[in-house]
């Protein structure tokens, strides 16, 4: 066995001994519900620890590993949500954005423009266009970076979300049916209107996904 295989058999030992650890903290705490299996039970009780006070990998056949593996992943995404919740994320975001743009969106209210008006009267303004192109780039580069911290945070929010999908007549607005629960992907995580709900449609019969709140 060469320097490599040496360290990706210890690296690969050392993860096993750590989701070995997790299965035993979640059955202790009684979050591990396993079927009436008679081979489950027997591949359970058939670990031992070793002299050195670790799980003797010899004694832990596919079975164990692959329920171990199964526990710690759920137990990884539950540690990365409580280290980043929800609206944590909501809120950095959005006053990021605020941050930034807050001030023409006030201008745009304030004067009862458009998204276009405000665009036009500021491409007249060549100042206002000097400042932009310098800080725009920023700008982008800085979500960049906040969206690979908060990704898989993000992401395993999102997938806990549900969603309430409606169905709504494109000339009346009247409801026509609601169409249950869904699981929303994370590009809709982008503000496409305010805070509190966000909103994707199509053309025709126009459908709209409702983002909900968090509690």
């Amino acid at each position: 066995m060469d320097e490599k295989e040496s360290k990706e058999k210890q690296e690969y030992e050392e993860s096993l001994q750590r989701r070995l650890k997790i299965l035993k903290q979640k059955m202790e705490e009684g979050k591990i519900r396993l079927p009436n299996d008679p081979h489950i039970k027997e591949s359970l009780l058939a670990v031992r620890y070793g002299p050195d006070g670790k799980v003797d990998l010899k004694t832990v056949n596919g079975c164990v590993r692959s329920l171990s593996l199964a526990v710690t992943f759920w137990h990884d995404r539950e540690e990365t949500k409580k280290a980043m919740p929800l609206k944590q994320i909501q809120e950095i975001y959005f006053q990021f954005i605020e941050n930034n743009f807050g001030q023409y969106f006030d201008i745009m209210r304030k004067k009862k423009l458009t998204p276009h008006d405000v665009g036009v009267a500021l491409t007249k303004n060549p100042s206002t266009i000097d400042s932009m192109s310098k800080t725009i780039p920023e700008f982008m580069e800085s979500i960049d970076e906040f969206w690979k911290i908060a990704e898989k945070a993000a992401y395993a929010h999102i997938e806990d979300v549900f969603l309430v999908e409606t169905y709504f007549h494109p000339t009346t607005k009247t409801l026509l049916r609601s169409a249950g629960y869904i699981q929303i992907p994370l590009f809709c995580l982008i503000p496409l209107c305010d805070k509190s709900c966000l909103w994707a449609g199509g053309a025709l019969k126009t459908r709209y996904i409702i983002f909900l709140n968090m509690p």
